[in-house]
């Protein structure tokens, strides 16, 4: 996925990222949703990132910042 970020929602048990108005969830205690809680803070709202799904078992996502 593709988009600006809007933001990060963390609840009891999922997490939950915004991208253009758009929500993708992750389960608490999967890689995925702990590599979202590091990697996202508030600083990058408003800025175009990219989150990609991989093979790898130890990352099974990449999230990246663009450059425009």
């Amino acid at each position: 996925m593709v988009g600006v970020y809007d933001g990060i929602i963390i609840e009891e048990d999922f997490t939950h990222v915004k991208i253009n108005g758009k929500v993708i969830s992750f389960k608490n205690g999967t890689k995925e949703a702990t590599l979202l809680q590091q990697y996202l803070n508030e600083k990058m709202i408003g800025r175009k990132i990219r989150i990609l799904r991989t093979d790898l078992p130890d990352k099974p996502i990449l999230i990246r910042l663009i450059d425009q």
